[in-house]
């Protein structure tokens, strides 16, 4: 009942979001055909700017929908790179500010000496300052006062957005970052909105290793809090390269992006440098002294099959690339190449080994084989094709054979929350990964109330 009510709000709230820009701009268009340039062209500018603002504001909906499925899918790729969160809340200042000077309100941002460094992605962390500043301006009082924080406290960059708004009900300062949730209003559209935006950034810091939270102030108001470490896990690249300008170059441009990056000019050597560098990449040349590129990717396909391998070289046959391909090479840039194409590459690389490396294995379960890279999961002779999310589940599951799994937990790791909306959707999963396994093949799924759950294997 409670995610009939919860889509039809949802189908309601982005139908309205939707038609409103789209008439704005309708009209718009209908009067500007009707208008005389050189006798009316200060409001032909003005209609103009108008509907460049209602296409933003559809540009804006489009995204937070998309970027919400993708986050639900686990499909978005996440960039490190060095950003400084100082610069970002100018650029949402500013972006914002003609918004706040039509409501008659003003943004103040305190920041001492702090500028925010961190790793993380700048176009998603990006999105949620804008998101939160758009919150808070949306809630706040016909002269809305921002106050925008920047601070350092224990390795930490912390964040606070506080608004002069009518705050939020205590029943509901932990359901606001639900997906679709809004505060109930009735019928009334006072305040526009589709339950995204707060979601989307509780998602973006949940995978940026940050958190956020939110709370009354003692007035008037509330502020949002986000705190994202200032020390974050660099992704390791193995770089073997013998000219040594080049190099040097795609080392230093690597490690700008955000890259912990050992370079290596010598292929003899590189083996033995895994006893003190484990990395999570390589980036190959060909001609190199001693050992060649395909002679070294056979080597360490061998020693670390799992291990990502780009080969960058300016040998550009056919019959070079298949010969890449054939010594290990995930991936194949040839010379002259881009930065930018190389970081795009390894950032799909890294994507595609991690999918690998969490789902890559068969896993047998009493009398089922559970094959989670294609997600199948075998009966003798019956194959059945899982879901995205029935899948995860199932690993889950499979770590805990015989044991309790935690519902909490369990919610935590497929969805990234607890909600109400994941809970049943979870309920809908379990019911088929029963179906599955059915009743008498020696596999069971226990529902233990107020625990979790018991995945009883036998034989």
């Amino acid at each position: 009942m409670r995610l009939a009510v919860l889509k039809d709000d949802l189908i309601s709230n982005i139908s309205h979001e939707l038609k409103t820009p789209v008439a704005t701009v309708k009209v718009a268009i209908e009067a500007l055909q009707h208008m005389n340039p050189q006798q009316q062209q200060e409001k032909m500018t003005n209609y103009l700017g108008m509907a460049a603002q209602e296409i933003s504001r559809l540009d804006l909906l489009v995204n937070k929908v998309m970027n919400s499925i993708l986050l639900d899918n686990g499909k978005q790729v996440f960039q490190s790179e060095p950003i400084v969160l100082k610069n970002i809340i100018d650029e949402a200042i500013l972006g914002m500010q003609m918004q706040v000077q039509q409501k008659g309100g003003v943004i103040q941002f305190l920041l001492g000496n702090v500028e925010g460094n961190i790793v993380g992605d700048s176009l998603h962390i990006k999105g949620v300052i804008f998101n939160l500043i758009e919150n808070s301006l949306k809630y706040s009082n016909e002269q809305p006062q921002i106050n925008i924080q920047l601070a350092e406290e224990k390795g930490k960059i912390i964040v606070t957005i506080a608004d002069n708004g009518p705050g939020i009900p205590e029943a509901y300062t932990q359901k606001i970052f639900e997906k679709f949730f809004r505060v109930p209003s009735g019928n009334k559209h006072n305040i526009k909105g589709y339950g995204l935006g707060l979601y989307y950034a509780a998602q973006v810091m949940q995978q940026s290793g940050g958190s956020i939270s939110v709370a009354n102030n003692l007035t008037k108001g509330c502020t949002l809090h986000i705190s994202i470490s200032t020390s974050m896990k660099k992704t390791k690249i193995l770089y073997v390269e013998d000219e040594l300008n080049l190099g040097t170059i795609v080392t230093d441009s690597l490690e700008q992006k955000g890259f912990d990056v050992m370079l290596i000019k010598d292929g003899a050597k590189v083996m033995d440098t895994f006893n003190r560098f484990t990395p999570d990449l390589c980036v190959l040349d060909v001609m190199l002294p001693n050992i060649d590129g395909f002679e070294l990717g056979r080597m360490i396909n061998n020693r670390y099959p799992k291990l990502p391998i780009i080969f960058l070289t300016a040998k550009t046959q056919t019959q070079d690339v298949l010969t890449g391909f054939n010594s290990g090479a995930t991936d194949y840039i040839r010379k002259p190449f881009s930065i930018e194409e190389l970081v795009a590459r390894i950032h799909n690389q890294l994507q595609l080994a991690g999918g690998a490396n969490k789902s890559g294995e068969t896993i047998t379960i009493g009398k089922f084989v559970f094959h989670s890279n294609k997600y199948e999961l075998q009966f003798e002779n019956t194959i059945y094709k899982l879901s995205n999310r029935e899948a995860e589940v199932l690993q889950v599951f499979c770590r805990n054979i015989n044991n309790i799994t935690d519902r909490k937990s369990l919610l935590l790791e497929v969805w990234g929350d607890d909600s109400f909306f994941h809970s049943r959707n979870l309920d809908v999963y379990i019911r088929k990964l029963r179906e599955y396994f059915g009743i008498g093949n020696g596999v069971e799924i226990i529902t233990l109330k107020g625990k979790g759950y018991q995945f009883v294997v036998n034989g």
